[in-house]
């Protein structure tokens, strides 16, 4: 897919992005108007794999409405994209017009969205993450104190852990009102502290029961 937008007087914006299945990669290509060109690659032939076997090859950007003839132009301005899919058994399949809700196929937005849902998921590493070189190391006087989200209501509470690998973003199993039932939560953040400096105090706080199976959450 090849995105172009032309503004008069002014650089113009181009992305890129290419899928191969067989080499399992994805390629992101974006040039601003600034002339910064950012490339990003991602090789996961599995994950890739998935991604694509969840489009049905046969509908796949198959229906565009398309625009009426009487839609006022951009001022100074145009967007236009040209795709181009390729398939093992079919004829490939080229298609283009203007970026926009009614020139676009019409599982355009679902596909964008599992495309970043993608990409997204490869993240942005550790050595820029401050959840990772902003924590500290931990005393042996020290708890551990996880303040959590419920992903149902957003709400949050503390809860005692008992590991030390656990970082915000990990998903945790923990007891909840006085049945204990099992519930899975998020960990926003991790507080090392003292008894005497304990955020909850300890004879009422509960503890984490275990880390959260993909199947759990």
């Amino acid at each position: 897919m090849d995105y172009q937008r032309t503004t008069a007087g002014a650089h113009g914006v181009f992305e890129s992005l290419v899928l191969d299945r067989a080499a399992g990669t994805l390629e992101q290509r974006q040039r601003s108007a600034g002339k910064r060109t950012i490339t990003r690659q991602i090789t996961d032939k599995d994950g890739l794999r998935r991604l694509l076997d969840g489009f049905d090859p046969g509908t796949l950007f198959s229906e565009i409405e398309g625009n009426p003839d009487d839609v006022v132009p951009l001022p100074h301005e145009s967007r236009d994209y040209h795709i181009a899919v390729d398939f093992r058994l079919a004829p490939r399949r080229v298609i283009m017009g203007s970026f926009d809700r009614k020139g676009l196929p019409d599982d355009w937005d679902d596909f964008a969205r599992k495309i970043r849902s993608f990409i997204d998921s490869s993240g942005h590493g550790e050595s820029f993450n401050p959840a990772i070189y902003g924590r500290g190391r931990r005393r042996r006087d020290e708890r551990i104190f996880l303040s959590v989200s419920f992903p149902s209501s957003g709400k949050r509470y503390t809860y005692l852990g008992d590991d030390d690998s656990i970082e915000a973003g990990d998903a945790i199993i923990v007891p909840v009102g006085d049945e204990g039932r099992e519930l899975p939560v998020i960990v926003e953040r991790v507080d090392y502290c003292a008894a005497a400096d304990a955020p909850y105090p300890l004879d009422k706080i509960k503890r984490m029961i275990r880390r959260c199976s993909d199947d759990e959450y």
